[in-house]
């Protein structure tokens, strides 16, 4: 489980990672995913709410008492620390220009940083953004993608065993993410950074699916029980003949009653069927 928990939490170092890096930088054109806004048109509120979000995804409390202490996690902590650090610079930035007034848009806030005395901030925040994403790229995901994988692994057996239908999407998964792993690997030894980042961003959707169906499944397993399908067990297979005739019509010549207009029903206009019959006698 720690493995997925490891995937779910640098999914979020790179979300924010990757949205940061694009707001401080005048070569992108983005939007926020909740509202559909292009980030430089935003309202300075909208986008201090937006930097917020990812931000406390990036940093969540510290993990439970079989999560803490573990190498991956309390890296990955480390770094959504430092996902705060930059939020709370830029939320600074944009409280400040905020309350002067004149500024309205990301966009006009961009252009007075960069030929004000702030200017120095904005690159201090980017060498921050670059040294998180350094340390992601590394070996944060690339170098345990082994231990990954497995566990997705796992998680289908796991999935198939409790009945939970998520089998083939599980599985799907799995081949989507071992894809992007290899990109990732391709990219490393080619030394192609802004490639890298853009697969990692690819990999963020697939991280969120895993924790998902992960959540899914421990409510199901605490929702099982032992004989939880004895009574399915128990039941005989039904008699050949058990309910076809419903399909029959009325044989009005001999005068049986056996059959039904269900047949008639299913292919009129009506909405309701009525069913009568006399009770059965127990033996």
């Amino acid at each position: 489980m720690e493995a997925l928990v490891a995937l779910g939490l640098a999914s979020n170092v790179i979300q924010f990672v990757d949205f940061a890096g694009k707001l401080i930088s005048t070569a992108h054109t983005f939007y926020i995913s909740a509202t559909g806004t292009t980030a430089e048109n935003a309202g300075l509120g909208a986008l201090a709410m937006h930097i917020r979000v990812l931000a406390d995804k990036a940093s969540p409390p510290i993990p439970t008492s079989n999560l803490s202490g573990l190498h991956v996690v309390d890296q990955l902590h480390d770094l959504g620390r430092q996902c705060r650090e930059v939020s709370d610079e830029l939320l600074s930035l944009l409280a400040t220009f905020n309350l002067q007034g004149r500024h309205k848009t990301w966009k006009s806030v961009y252009q007075a940083l960069r030929t004000s005395r702030h200017a120095a901030a904005l690159e201090a925040i980017q060498r921050c953004l670059d040294r998180i994403s350094s340390q992601m790229n590394s070996h944060l995901l690339i170098h345990r993608q082994e231990e990954f994988l497995s566990k997705l692994l796992l998680l289908e057996h796991e999935n198939s065993r409790l009945g939970a239908a998520r089998v083939k999407d599980l599985q799907d998964l799995r081949i989507q993410i071992t894809d992007m792993f290899k990109k990732l690997e391709e990219n490393r030894r080619d030394d192609r950074s802004a490639t890298r980042t853009e697969t990692l961003v690819q990999l963020c959707p697939s991280a969120d699916k895993v924790l998902q169906f992960t959540q899914e499944q421990q409510i199901l397993k605490t929702l099982r029980f032992d004989g939880m399908d004895d009574r399915h067990i128990a039941f005989h297979p039904a008699h050949e003949r058990t309910f076809p005739w419903v399909l029959d019509s009325p044989n009005s010549d001999s005068g049986s009653c056996e059959g039904s207009d269900f047949a008639d029903w299913l292919k009129s206009d009506g909405s309701l069927y009525w069913v009568r019959a006399s009770p059965v006698p127990a033996n």
